[in-house]
């Protein structure tokens, strides 16, 4: 008889630990990668979701493994990591990139906008989509135990690298209107003109003999009110 009770205590210690940790896959809590698109030689912003499912979360941890050419460069906390008091942090290891989010606290981390990642595209990365799935998921209720956890796929898209813009090659023109050359003006005058570029003219600049170049008003039409001049010929 005492075998026995051994026998069914031991059955009894063994079905408790089983179902202590054990959670049903259904209504899982999830880590959701999101989608992103970007240019050769850029960054782009990866959002990064959690569901909290049926059991609550109260600390999580995952890897993304990056493919060639694109690498980590930092993340931001998102709206339920705030909520909950969390601190998301992250750091880049080999073939990829390793995410925790964790606090002084059990608060249950709630359903909605976890981290945006940020990560770079290099010059060199073939263009096309490429595939992020969330690994080596752990995920901790507010009791410290582990539980089981789900995860979604996501992607990011390298497009043709930006072209820099072409060189402005195409000087400006500009022309006086007034006064006309050769004109006998007193010692204040205004003088008015015109200006005209390709692209823009941003602003238009006034030298007297050589001087400094002075700004007038205007751009496409412009003045310029002269002070005071000396007596004699200027230019």
């Amino acid at each position: 008889m005492i075998a026995k009770r051994a026998v069914f205590a031991a059955s009894i210690a063994l079905v408790s630990f089983i179902f202590i940790y054990s959670v049903a896959a259904a209504g899982a809590p999830t880590i959701i990668i999101g989608t992103a698109s970007g240019q050769a030689g850029s960054s782009v912003v990866l959002p990064v979701n959690f569901a909290s499912g049926t059991t609550d979360v109260s600390a999580l941890q995952f890897d993304i493994t990056l493919p060639t050419g694109i690498s980590y460069v930092s993340i931001a906390t998102g709206t339920v990591a705030i909520a909950a008091n969390k601190d998301v942090m992250a750091a880049a290891i080999s073939g990829g990139m390793r995410v925790l989010v964790a606090g002084l606290n059990q608060t249950p981390i709630g359903t909605g906008l976890l981290a945006n990642i940020t990560l770079n595209a290099s010059n060199t990365i073939p263009l096309g989509q490429y595939t992020l799935a969330p690994i080596n998921i752990v995920f901790s209720d507010p009791n410290a135990i582990e539980v089981v956890s789900s995860s979604q796929s996501g992607s990011i898209t390298v497009t043709t690298a930006s072209s820099p813009s072409s060189a402005d090659t195409t000087p400006p023109t500009i022309s006086i209107i007034l006064p006309l050359p050769g004109t006998t003006v007193s010692s204040s005058v205004t003088v008015t003109g015109t200006a005209a570029d390709n692209v823009a003219v941003a602003a238009v600049g006034l030298s007297i003999d050589g001087g400094s170049y002075q700004p007038a008003n205007g751009t496409s039409s412009w003045s310029y009110v002269i002070p005071s001049l000396n007596p004699g010929s200027h230019t």
